[in-house]
């Protein structure tokens, strides 16, 4: 057995590390654990020490939690078509030191590397790396903005702001570009034949254009100001039928035909289509065409006599 002078001893080492590891209010985190086992008096007292990590902690880190960014942007922007696009974005806790990059995600997922923005002191250190062809190419303004001049359906994709802080971590957030054109004035094509109304299916009555848009307009039809409620499936008293095409351009061509069965009280009555589309902020449009009316036949034909 060992003197108690030794055994005191023992506890005061015991207690002078206890103490130490104490001081991780204070933000020091010892990186030792203690246990000490006190059995019988006629037994030594034993006293083992764990390292921290032993015990299950991490690294020797601060009592303070480390600091996080975030990033702040516009989640949707929408323009016309030949507008200004200017995306912003900042950290919102204001790091020491950052990088910003603006990164285009293409149709495939791919995301490519447009820009970068780094604080040098007061001012900002703005390079632009790729503007992949684009014309006018990419910009950033005097406070770290990406500007779009001059905006095109084809700008109409997700552009990423990644903002690295170091220490403090990274964050990074979306901007969906949504661009907005309005088609060409609405164009109808009366049909210039003679229509009869002895005829008992529905008969072609006009074809409507519009043109260079985005998105896909829609195009509806009127007989003396009401609209025309006619199905697109093939019907004896009437349809429409509708063709899509996308232009070299990226816009967005409508062309729709109209076909009704005629009757006599149609030779006065006042056509026209319209073609309807989409405006930023939830708003539409409305574009009509001019009204036409049609050359019907409507004499019976003479009755056969009888034999």
């Amino acid at each position: 057995m060992e003197p108690p002078d030794a055994r005191a001893g023992l506890l005061w080492l015991a207690l002078l590390l206890a103490g130490h590891s104490g001081s991780a209010a204070s933000g020091y985190r010892s990186p030792f654990s203690l246990r000490i086992q006190t059995h019988s008096p006629a037994q030594v007292t034993h006293l083992t020490l764990f390292s921290w990590k032993e015990m299950g902690g991490g690294c020797c880190q601060g009592a303070g939690a480390q600091a996080e960014v975030h990033v702040s942007v516009p989640p949707l922007v929408e323009v016309l078509q030949g507008e200004l696009i200017t995306l912003d974005c900042k950290p919102r806790e204001r790091p020491e030191h950052y990088v910003l990059e603006w990164f285009l995600v293409d149709a495939s997922g791919s995301r490519h590397h447009l820009a970068s923005v780094e604080p040098q002191g007061s001012e900002l250190l703005s390079t632009v790396h790729n503007s992949r062809g684009r014309s006018p190419p990419y910009q950033l303004d005097s406070r770290g903005r990406l500007v779009i001049e001059k905006a095109q359906v084809g700008d109409e994709r997700d552009y990423v702001c990644v903002v690295k802080a170091g220490s403090e971590g990274t964050s990074e957030a979306t901007s969906r570009v949504r661009v907005f054109a309005i088609p060409e004035a609405t164009e109808v094509i009366p049909n210039k034949g003679t229509l009869s109304v002895m005829e008992e299916f529905a008969q072609e009555i006009a074809t409507c254009n519009s043109h260079n848009g985005n998105p896909v307009p829609r195009i509806t039809w009127y007989r003396n100001g009401q609209r025309l409620d006619v199905p697109m499936e093939m019907k004896t008293d009437g349809y429409m039928t509708s063709r899509t095409v996308r232009e070299a351009s990226s816009l967005y061509s409508l062309t729709s035909t109209l076909y009704l069965k005629v009757y006599k009280e149609d030779r006065d009555a006042k056509f026209h289509c319209a073609s309807h589309y989409k405006l930023p902020s939830n708003d539409h449009g409305r574009l009509d065409s001019p009204t036409f009316q049609l050359t019907l036949h409507c004499e019976s034909p003479p009755m056969s006599a009888r034999p």
